[in-house]
This record gives structure tokens, sequence and C-alpha cells, in this order.
């Protein structure tokens, strides 16, 4: 991963549930300490800020794909001009 966050890694993993879909499991390794001085100082805040930091990565991240798996036929990394669909996510 580059930009902020380097070094670090997003690992996407998809197991089946046994009453049907599939459960995501995210792995996420980021170099916060690398983060420009607003990331860091929002961290520093709150000890869910680091967290925090990790899910809105692998949520941006997660959603760009899906986007363009969504879009292959459009081709580069356009994004499509309809509303984005709801996600829910549980803890």
């Amino acid at each position: 991963m580059d930009g902020d966050f380097s070094p670090g890694r997003l690992t996407f993993t998809a197991t089946p549930r046994a009453a049907g879909g599939s459960t995501l499991v995210v792995d996420a390794q980021m170099g916060i300490q690398n983060a420009g001085w607003l990331i860091r100082r929002l961290v520093k805040l709150s000890p869910a800020g680091e967290p925090a930091a990790l899910m809105a990565a692998a949520y941006v991240t997660l959603r760009a794909v899906a986007l363009r798996a969504e879009n292959v036929s459009l081709g580069g990394a356009r994004r499509p001009g309809a509303k984005p669909a709801l996600v829910h996510l549980r803890a």
C-alpha cells in the first residue's frame, strides 16, 4: 500500500456461511505513524481512532473494488453516476 498509510497491507478473505452468504474478514496493517498530521492527531484523540482509520481505509478499498466489478464494461477506474448501495456492517 502506498500513500499516508504505507507501509501497509489489506487482506480480504471471504468464507462461505453454512446458512448461505459469506463472511468477509479483513486483515488490515497500516503505518498510521507515517500518516499526515491530521490523521495522526485524530488517531491520538481516541482509543478507537486507529481501528476507525483502518476500517475506513478497508471500506474505501472494498467499495472501489465493488464499483469496478459492477461496472466492468466501463473500463478504467471511472465512477458510475448511480447512487451508492447501502452497506450494513456488524461488529
